[in-house]
C-alpha cells in the first residue's frame, strides 16, 4: 500500500516537506545547497506533493533529522502490531 502524506493535509497547514523543512530550520535554497540541487525543485515537491527524487530520499531524510519512510510519509505502526509481529516472529522460530 503507497501513503502520500505529501497530499494528507488540510487548506490551513503547510505541506510535510515544508514543515519539515522549517523544522529543521532551512530556507529552501539553504536545503538545495546541501543536496546540491536548485531551489526549484524542492519548491516543486513541496507544493506538488511528489515525492523527491529516490537518490535524494537518504541525504534529504538525515539533512531533516527522520528516516526516509517519515519523509515519505509511511505511517508508523501501531504499537499492538509491532508486538503481534514480533510475537509472531517468535513463534515461526519455533
Amino acid at each position: 500500500m503507497r501513503y502520500n502524506v505529501f497530499l494528507i493535509m488540510k487548506k490551513s497547514q503547510k505541506p510535510y516537506l515544508t514543515r519539515l523543512r522549517e523544522n529543521a530550520g532551512l530556507s529552501l535554497r539553504e536545503l538545495a545547497n546541501l543536496l546540491k540541487t536548485h531551489w526549484t525543485n524542492l519548491a516543486y515537491w513541496e507544493r506538488s506533493g511528489r515525492p523527491p527524487k529516490s537518490d535524494l530520499l537518504l541525504p534529504m531524510a538525515k539533512i531533516l533529522g527522520v528516516n526516509v519512510e517519515e519523509l515519505l510519509g509511511v505511517p508508523k505502526p501501531a504499537k499492538k502490531q509491532q508486538l503481534s509481529a514480533k510475537k509472531h516472529a517468535t513463534n515461526e522460530n519455533r
